[in-house]
């Protein structure tokens, strides 16, 4: 016979059960939600940045028909602006997204007056390039890097910051690279470090990528100690091009850097242990401009 007892344990078990499959769906369904808006962001991200450069080219396009006065009802300048638009609109789409997501930013720009005279910055300062490019401005700034060859950022690291730095390398090798040949630098130094060497690896915090036997590879380098070498990113030949993104996650209050692939969200490699005693300051370096064009674009 059964009991009382047994027919409220079976209730209790029936209500419990199902408590346990909403719960579990509700999770699904905020799991779901979180990839979808994490995807949605890579999607927006990897159409601002393809946007930002299809601005340049029809912004040179624009250069060269000025230069021949050629005017087309202005049909050019009228593009230029939708896209200009357009890149306004995706800013503000990404500023929404990001509160929800781990990409959430700070406003870094280029500081011009730092721009080492080998390299280029855009007017609004969030375009370097080792080339030359209609509208930019050319090194070296009022207060120049001599040794270091890029920009430092118009914002530095404290101890009781924590904030994330999206940003694009894109590169085009025209000439086969030789051993250790530099494309790009993002570093973190003490303001005493910031321009001993023409990158921040023996001083700095540095992430780099170099050529390294018949590969381009992803170096992490802290006081001319290596902590990691990735796999190959790309070849080192002639020909090669590639755009490549980077989350960075910087914590003054646990120190810590994170470096993370911008459109995966998977993890480069975490440096833990970071003094932030004193602020430090933010390096972008390109190299090489005989056999690479390259460009960083932060986003």
């Amino acid at each position: 016979m059964i009991s009382y007892r047994d027919v409220i344990s079976v209730l209790l078990f029936g209500i419990v059960y199902l408590l346990y499959q909403e719960i579990s769906d509700i999770s699904t369904e905020l799991t779901v939600k979180k990839e979808e808006e994490k995807q949605l962001l890579r999607n927006v991200v990897d159409l601002r940045y393809r946007m930002s450069f299809l601005t340049d080219d029809v912004q040179y396009v624009k250069f060269i028909n000025d230069q021949k006065k050629i005017t087309n009802e202005n049909s050019i300048g009228n593009i230029y602006g939708t896209l200009t638009s357009a890149l306004v609109q995706l800013d503000l789409i990404m500023s929404h997204i990001r509160k929800e997501t781990y990409l959430f930013t700070n406003s870094t720009l280029f500081d011009s007056a730092t721009l080492h005279g080998e390299v280029y910055v855009s007017e609004n300062r969030k375009l370097l390039s080792n080339t030359d490019f209609p509208s930019a401005l050319q090194g070296p700034g009022l207060k120049p890097l001599i040794k270091y060859i890029g920009v430092k950022a118009d914002k530095t690291v404290s101890r009781q910051e924590e904030w994330r730095l999206n940003f694009i390398v894109k590169y085009n090798i025209t000439k086969t690279l030789e051993e250790r040949d530099m494309i790009f630098d993002l570093s973190f130094c003490k303001e005493n470090n910031t321009d001993n060497l023409h990158y921040g690896g023996m001083y700095c915090l540095s992430m780099h990528a170099a050529h390294i036997g018949e590969n381009l590879h992803l170096l992490v380098e802290k006081f001319n100690h290596y902590l990691h070498r990735s796999t190959a990113l790309s070849p080192s030949t002639q020909g090669t091009t590639a755009t490549l993104g980077f989350n960075v996650l910087i914590s003054g209050l646990n120190g810590t850097i994170v470096f993370r692939d911008l459109l995966s969200g998977k993890e480069i490699f975490a440096v833990k242990s970071i003094d932030f005693s004193e602020p430090l300051f933010i390096m972008f370096g390109l190299y090489n401009k005989k056999s690479v064009q390259s460009m960083i674009s932060l986003i």
